[in-house]
């Protein structure tokens, strides 16, 4: 016996997305698709192709002339499917059985071509009670069925797994279905060139609604007084480190305006939206995560260098600071922060790979070969304040910063506007992690 249809496609389901792909439903995967493949069988008529994968199949299925069957475990017997040859793959109630689903995201994520669409369904936490219920309470599903779930899966426990499967945080649309007890993905390829720089389309999108967010401000406030404990003034050499869209470094023009100021991103957008901002400023296009660095007419440049909100959206932090530290004189002081505190659901959309202590971030500054002079956790309580509101909000918060804010999003960033300043500068206890560090002689 299946598990229950209310916790899996249906025929009405499919239905939709035959009509929303057309021409699109051309060659098609179904992964994990059961014994009798019973959603891929109602794509059968419309597609040209049909590559069905499970342990066993029908021998109906393997006769069929449209179906190739590929048996074997998942994620293995995948790799007999060639890269980008799937304009449409189908993962229906699988990675719920899975110890590690992220092999075979990562799988579903290369046989779908550039553009392609995938759909990945779950039972959710809510869905899991049901799921029992139906099952030990009712007999209504297979327990044997239930007892092989290893976990289960809402939208924030999916997001980040396909996000770090290769899917772009603006294609993945991932959301609750049938009355919360399905976790639903809708998810895009991107093109070649799209991968290329996600970060361009991260700056497209989110540059309004970062200039309006009043922690920008809270940050700035950090960094002036780093800065300025570090002797910063109107003749230094002030280099931002992953400007962005230029915020910090136009609030830094502000500040001291005879400094020589130059900014390093990997964002072809993010450097266009700041020299829009500072013409006069040196533009360097550069990548601090590759292995080597060419600083160029930078190296050894800078007195002074700002790296805000940036080490959390990378893999290695320590590599990006000793590449940056190419950049500095020796003897420069830089300026470092970093979230702390719980995750949000935004921020893994954002692509943050992990949230940092004082102590985590003075660790990764003394393994990039820099000599803390202080770390802090700044922000208690009002700005701790901040961030519980934002992490409430869930994944709701997604659509509210994609533009202009709102009036509701306006409304809250306006009244944490007059609330950030009462933070305390240090505590045991502050969200908001910032350091000063020099580079050695």
């Amino acid at each position: 016996m299946p598990e229950l249809k209310l916790l899996a496609l249906d025929e009405k389901d499919i239905q939709l997305i035959s009509a929303a792909t057309q021409d699109a439903l051309m060659r098609v995967g179904d992964i994990g698709c059961g014994y009798h493949a019973g959603t891929a069988s109602l794509l059968l008529d419309d597609a040209k192709s049909m590559v069905l994968a499970d342990v066993s199949l029908s021998s109906r299925l393997k006769d069929h002339p449209k179906v190739v069957a590929i048996e074997g475990r998942l994620p293995e017997s995948l790799a007999a499917i060639p890269d980008a040859s799937l304009d449409l793959v189908i993962c229906n109630s699988v990675i719920e059985h899975l110890w590690g689903p992220l092999a075979l995201l990562k799988e579903i994520h290369r046989i779908a071509v550039p553009g392609g669409l995938c759909l990945i369904n779950a039972p959710s936490w809510r869905g899991k009670w049901f799921l029992e219920f139906s099952a030990y309470r009712l007999g209504l599903s297979p327990p044997e069925e239930i007892d092989d779930h290893k976990t289960y899966y809402d939208p924030r426990d999916l997001i980040p797994l396909l996000e770090e499967a290769g899917f772009q945080p603006d294609a993945i649309n991932c959301f609750s279905h049938k009355f919360g007890l399905n976790t639903f993905a809708e998810c895009r390829v991107a093109s070649e060139s799209e991968d290329g720089d996600q970060w361009d389309d991260h700056w497209k999108r989110y540059a309004h609604s970062a200039q309006a967010n009043p922690a920008q401000a809270f940050r700035r406030n950090l960094v002036f007084r780093l800065l300025e404990s570090a002797g910063a003034e109107n003749e230094s050499l002030i280099l931002d480190i992953g400007c962005g869209s230029g915020d910090l470094l136009a609030a830094l023009s502000e500040r001291y305006p005879n400094a020589s100021l130059a900014w390093i991103d990997a964002s072809r957008a993010g450097l266009h939206e700041t020299q829009s901002k500072l013409p006069t400023a040196t533009l360097r296009e550069c990548d601090l995560g590759n292995p080597e660095v060419d600083p160029g007419a930078l190296g050894g440049w800078a007195s002074h260098a700002v790296c805000s909100e940036v080490l959390e959206h990378v893999d290695d932090p320590a590599r990006l600071l000793t590449n940056a530290a190419e950049f500095m004189k020796d003897g420069a002081a830089l300026v470092l922060t970093v979230p702390g505190g719980p995750m949000s659901a935004f921020d893994r959309h954002i692509g943050h790979r992990r949230h940092f202590t004082a102590a985590m971030l003075e660790e990764i500054l003394e393994d990039a070969g820099f000599e803390v002079v202080k770390a802090i956790a700044a922000g208690f309580p009002t700005f701790n304040l901040y961030r519980l509101a934002v992490v409430l909000r869930g994944g709701k918060l997604i659509a509210d910063v994609g533009g202009e804010p709102g009036f509701l999003a306006r409304t809250v960033m306006g009244l944490f506007s007059l609330l950030l300043p009462l933070s305390l500068f240090d505590s045991p206890w502050g969200w908001q992690i910032a350091a000063l560090a020099m580079k050695k002689d």
